[in-house]
């Protein structure tokens, strides 16, 4: 009893993404910004969004595509943010302008969901993000 007691504080601590980010060295290989998108994911799988956007809205800001999917992602789903087909479109079309294939299904089938004019907000938005992505609006209102 007192063995599965132990295994399961030290999957908690494991899994938690603040307490593992510092007892879990990300291997020295990768560059800090795979460094912080991995601690982005891992908090993302743990439920802890707050964590996850923490890390990915700045990686995404600099054009890390992996981060733009997965943060168009969010919005779609509405993890950690309100669900907001607008900025899920704008999200992914930044994330396939930076060569995110796998994105641009799921931009399709986010733009399947928007009227004529939320589409051509999307699109605007989008543009504007493209030019000056630290400019990019968390919501799309």
């Amino acid at each position: 009893m007192k063995f599965l007691a132990l295994i399961t504080v030290l999957f908690i601590l494991l899994a938690h993404p603040v307490i593992a980010r510092h007892h879990i060295k990300v291997q020295g290989e990768l560059s800090k910004s795979e460094q912080s998108y991995k601690i982005a994911t891992r908090a993302y799988r743990a439920g802890d969004y707050a964590t996850a956007l923490m890390y990915l809205r700045p990686l995404a800001e600099q054009n890390h595509k992996k981060a733009q999917g997965t943060l168009g992602w969010m919005y779609e789903a509405g993890k950690g943010v309100g669900r907001d087909y607008i900025m899920a479109f704008v999200w992914y079309d930044l994330a396939v302008t930076n060569g995110h294939n796998k994105a641009r299904r799921n931009r399709n089938s986010v733009e399947s969901k928007l009227d004529k004019d939320e589409l051509k907000k999307a699109r605007a938005l989008s543009q504007k993000c493209l030019e000056e992505p630290t400019s990019c609006p968390k919501y799309s209102d």
